[in-house]
């Protein structure tokens, strides 16, 4: 539906339902700071990685918009990842 490359981001929309599939719900606030995070990326395609941390502190991000500072480990080429 749409992508922000300077973001990084891409918006997807399924055009039906995967009964088979979970899905995970939004929440419309940050965690605070000192809670528990968990990172699930994909790694230049190889197998999945599941890493855990604490949220940090938000933070303005260049001219992009605040990001979650997170303690949880992110390997090279997960950029993109849920």
């Amino acid at each position: 539906m749409a992508t922000d490359k300077a973001s990084d981001l891409a918006l997807l929309q399924l055009t039906a339902a995967c009964p088979d599939v979970a899905t995970l719900g939004l929440e419309d606030i940050a965690p605070l700071e000192g809670e528990p995070v968990m990172l699930v990326s994909n790694p230049l395609g190889s197998h999945w990685q599941v890493t855990v941390g604490e949220a940090g502190p938000i933070w303005d991000f260049f001219d992009i918009g605040e990001r979650l500072q997170i303690t949880a480990g992110l390997l090279p080429g997960s950029s993109g990842g849920p």
